[in-house]
């Protein structure tokens, strides 16, 4: 009986170990993923007046982030919805136009192979520009409470913001060409 027991402690001892491994294993890989700060910086929206009868009225959004990456691994920034309520009403509008103006500042190796735009390298900050544009059919306020669904490669990320109206000159519209 005494080598049944010598096998089931060796066993036993060998299984608690491997979980002790599998354990230490997975929190130092967790400990390498990104973790990202998000704030935003500037949060602007205007009404672009178009001067032709029958165009549908628009809203344009213009904010910049700045995005510090406090994890030991570099991420890429997926999407960014942004949503917000006038009237009762719900607006979200999906497309994004991340600009390269702020990134081409720094050229780094690891922005060859991944999308400039998106790309955020570990224990980095970067300024991030993005605009959106989409129609609108609401009463045009002063003030619009936003927010913003930013997804990296690895986590959702939500803030707030509150953007607020520039008054910008009326569009004149181009001349039709044959």
């Amino acid at each position: 009986m005494s080598e049944f027991f010598n096998f089931s402690l060796i066993g036993i001892i060998t299984v608690i170990v491997t979980v002790a491994t599998l354990y230490f294993s997975y929190k130092s890989y967790k400990s390498r993923e990104p973790d990202l700060s998000i704030k935003v910086t500037h949060c602007q929206h205007d009404f672009p007046k178009i001067l032709r009868k029958g165009q549908v009225k628009d809203i344009n959004f213009n904010l910049r982030f700045e995005v510090t990456n406090k994890g030991d691994r570099g991420t890429r920034i997926k999407d960014i919805v942004l949503s917000f309520v006038v009237k009762e009403k719900n607006y979200q509008i999906n497309e994004t136009n991340l600009t390269k103006d702020m990134w081409d500042i720094i050229k780094l190796p690891e922005l060859q192979t991944a999308d400039p735009d998106k790309w955020i390298g570990a224990h980095d900050t970067r300024p991030m520009v993005a605009n959106f544009n989409s129609p609108f059919d609401g009463p045009e306020e002063n003030q619009i409470e936003c927010v913003f669904t930013i997804a990296d490669v690895h986590k959702v990320h939500t803030l707030k913001a509150t953007s607020e109206k520039v008054e910008r000159p009326p569009i004149e519209p181009k001349p039709l060409t044959k």
